[in-house]
């Protein structure tokens, strides 16, 4: 480190302009309107579907399918091994993978593609949530499970590896009840963690007003008579 510092004139415009992603240049420079697509990223045109039911009713977020040409290869050997692969072993389903994303893209006939996601929803189908998520980890799928809060609470790597739960006390309901929260997203060596239950409703009103607003404790019984504010 040099122990100096810069000034840093950066443009709040364009900070805000790159959070929509490309919806706003999609309209100021395309003057497209882009719409939402339920599991994946708003687009001015329809996108391949993400979401594949599995055998168990789950949902699975399933992407890139031609990215690349090792990474279709993977897929569709891991197809094969089941015997689900049907007719993705054909060259040109090589040769779309060969061109990634660039190439569906450039494809003036998806036919091929919407084909191929046909028969990869069928292999998906045909297993459970937890087969495919697995599986694809495997082979370096960035695909992933919809699941509902509480499933997240037995998922070993959240629960056991990251330790990311924990469980808060709620003395206001009950002596022995607490309630398990998300817990801390990071670790420092140095410096010790902690969390306590959310304020309750009203909780700190009366020291808001007193010690920061100057309310008098005369003001403050007023507003507790009008129920303007919770005498917690």
């Amino acid at each position: 480190f040099s122990g100096k510092g810069q000034y840093i004139d950066a443009s709040a415009h364009e900070a805000c302009n790159s959070t929509t992603e490309h919806a706003l240049p999609s309209y100021l420079y395309l003057g497209a309107t882009v719409f939402r697509q339920t599991g994946r990223h708003h687009s001015a045109t329809p996108t391949p579907k993400s979401l594949c039911k599995t055998s168990d009713g789950k949902y699975l977020i399933v992407f890139q399918l031609f990215n690349n040409l090792h990474s279709w290869l993977s897929l569709v050997g891991w197809m094969a091994e089941a015997g689900m692969a049907e007719d993705l072993q054909e060259e040109r389903y090589k040769d779309m993978a060969r061109g990634g994303s660039r190439g569906m893209r450039m494809a003036t006939d998806t036919t091929d593609s919407d084909h191929a996601f046909v028969v990869v929803r069928r292999f998906i189908a045909a297993h459970t949530s937890e087969e495919i998520y697995r599986g694809a980890q495997k082979l370096k799928f960035p695909w992933g499970q919809v699941r509902s809060p509480e499933e997240n609470l037995d998922d070993p790597h959240f629960a056991e590896d990251r330790q990311m739960f924990t469980d808060i006390p709620h003395p206001e309901i009950g002596k022995a009840v607490s309630f398990k929260y998300v817990g801390r997203p990071y670790r420092f060596t140095g410096s010790p963690w902690n969390a306590f239950r959310p304020p309750l409703v009203g909780e700190h009103t009366k020291s808001i007003l007193s010690n920061d607003l100057g309310y008098s404790s005369g003001d403050l019984e007023a507003l507790i008579s009008k129920n303007t504010i919770s005498s917690h």
